[in-house]
């Protein structure tokens, strides 16, 4: 439907490790769909520390064009808010360092969002 519409590329967003390398299979084998890979997180119970290191590595290997989809979701009762801080600084580290977009979610977290976005500078978002 969207190349009927007239859309040509599109920029699709995993949102957990275990979605990285299918989606990296589908934008393969799809001309104009461009990978972003990150920890969204709705999905915090599925992340891992180590998954931090393994998106540098994923960052590093495949050139994704943006890291995400990643932020702060206050909305969902049980999600912990450290833990969602601590996911979320981290990929906005490896966006600053390696100078990508990020996509951003935030759902009644604006406000922690953007303090955490100035915290860490030099940052461009989708």
């Amino acid at each position: 439907r969207a190349q009927a519409a007239g859309v040509r590329q599109q920029v699709v967003p995993a949102v957990t490790a275990a979605s990285w390398p299918k989606l990296r299979e589908v934008c393969q084998l799809a001309p104009g769909l461009y990978p972003a890979y990150g920890l969204h997180p709705m999905f915090l119970a599925e992340h891992q520390p180590g998954h931090l290191p393994l998106l540098r590595e994923w960052i590093e290997r495949e050139r994704p064009c943006a890291i995400g989809e990643c932020g702060l979701d206050f909305f969902v009762e049980g999600l912990d808010a450290d833990a969602q801080q601590a996911y979320f600084i981290g990929q906005l580290e490896l966006a600053r360092e390696f100078d990508l977009p990020v996509i951003v979610h935030a759902r009644r977290a604006v406000d922690a969002v953007v303090a955490a976005i100035r915290r860490i500078g030099g940052l461009r978002g989708v």
